[in-house]
Order: C-alpha cells, then structure tokens, then sequence
C-alpha cells in the first residue's frame, strides 16, 4: 500500500511540475506573440514608409526628366537663335551705309550740315554689290 501511495504522490509531484512547465509555456508564448505583434507593426510601418520613398523616387525621377526636357529645349532654342543671329547678320552686312550721318542722322554731329542739305533731301543706303563683299 504505501508503494501505491508512494506512487500516487510522485504522480502528484509530477503534474504539479507539468502544470507549472504548462505555464511557463504559456507566458513564453504570450510574449512571442506580442514579440509577433511588435514585428508585424514594424513591418507594417516599414511598407508605409518604403511606398513613400517610392512615391518621392517617382516623383523626384519626374522631374529630372522634365528639368533634362526644358534644358535640351532650352539649348535648341539657343541654336536656333544663334542660326538666326547668323542669317541677321549676313542679311544686314549685304547693306552699305556711307556716312553717319546719311544713316541715321539724329546721330550726326551739331556742327555739321542736315544730310539732307547735302544730298539733296535724299539719304543713301545702299545695298552692297557681291563683287565688294567677296572682295573683303
């Protein structure tokens, strides 16, 4: 009898230590799941900020590519007026102008004559020949 009550005591002895494993179980887990909860959050938060950085980069990107479109317009834009400079240029230089003062004479001196006293009330500009102009 007392090998069954022996018996009976150390099944006793053993449940009450299984109890208290179960619990520390059961606390372990509790705080793995909030571990899990914790890292779910982050990972939640991680992906909110990771689309914002992706928004930004698209954004950013955008308007790169808007600031390389302005310039290369930009910069056709100076070639084409520098083409037109160039055709001005040939343009006004077929012209010859023989005085100041029958060119634009509110700029002729004071103490000089009227151009148009001098020639007659004609002023003279006078395109240049292509002989005078390939000569120089």
């Amino acid at each position: 009898m007392q090998a069954g009550s022996r018996d009976v005591q150390v099944g006793v002895e053993k449940t009450t230590e299984s109890g208290a494993a179960l619990s520390q179980i059961i606390m372990v887990a509790e705080e793995v799941g909030g571990l899990i909860m914790c890292i779910a959050t982050a990972a939640t938060e991680q992906a909110s900020a990771t689309e914002e950085v992706t928004r930004n980069v698209t954004q950013i990107s955008s308007l790169a590519k808007e600031s390389s479109d302005a310039a290369e317009q930009a910069a056709t834009s100076c070639r084409d007026l520098a083409s037109l400079a160039l055709d001005l240029r040939s343009a006004v230089s077929q012209f010859k102008v023989n005085t100041l003062d029958t060119a634009a004479p509110w700029l002729a001196p004071k103490h000089s004559p009227r151009p148009s006293a001098v020639l007659g009330g004609k002023a003279s500009i006078k395109p240049r020949s292509y002989a005078a102009a390939s000569s120089r």
